[in-house]
């Protein structure tokens, strides 16, 4: 009886041991549920706010696409604008040299007027038809006051008088003829 008494004992022992021991178990994977689905609770927190971070960037890039997009129309506009005030810059320096030309023309017939006036004293007949090839180069070339309107003032009543001189002078010298 003797060791059927120590059997008992010894197994009962075990199974509280053993059932100890699944409760302790059972409460180790209780709370390792518990800290899984913490974590898991966690990682799907984690994820939602990923994806807003994402969803926050793709906005980003489209508004930076945006930005760009209307940056280069921008650049484009900029460069028209630039083309436009290149030519009008050209445009004017036309109009500048062909004014510089005509004023260089008048000079050179001022000139050719003290020239025609001083060849009058001894050969009238000779300067009458320089001076009315003058006039005649001077209506051939539509050279009038008009052409001078961007000048100044000053300029511009200089060019007046040195056109009325060619005609003043041709009437006057074919006065002098009579």
């Amino acid at each position: 009886m003797y060791s059927r008494c120590m059997v008992r004992p010894k197994s009962s022992v075990i199974g509280f041991v053993d059932l100890g021991i699944s409760g302790l178990n059972t409460i180790k994977v209780s709370k390792m549920n518990n800290s899984i689905e913490g974590l898991s609770s966690e990682i799907y927190n984690s994820n939602l706010r990923i994806e807003s971070s994402l969803e926050d960037i793709r906005k980003a890039q489209i508004a930076g696409l945006c930005g760009l997009v209307k940056l280069h129309s921008s650049f484009k506009k900029l460069d028209q604008t630039q083309d436009e005030i290149l030519q009008e810059i050209k445009r004017q320096d036309r109009i500048e040299d062909e004014l510089g030309n005509l004023k260089i023309f008048l000079i050179q017939v001022e000139e050719e007027l003290e020239r025609i006036i001083s060849i009058s004293v001894n050969h009238l007949e000779y300067a009458t038809m320089l001076a009315q090839d003058l006039e005649r180069s001077l209506l051939a070339n539509k050279i009038t006051v008009s052409r001078f309107k961007r000048l100044d003032k000053d300029d511009i009543k200089w060019a007046k008088l040195v056109i009325e001189n060619v005609s003043l002078t041709v009437i006057n010298l074919i006065k002098r003829l009579d």
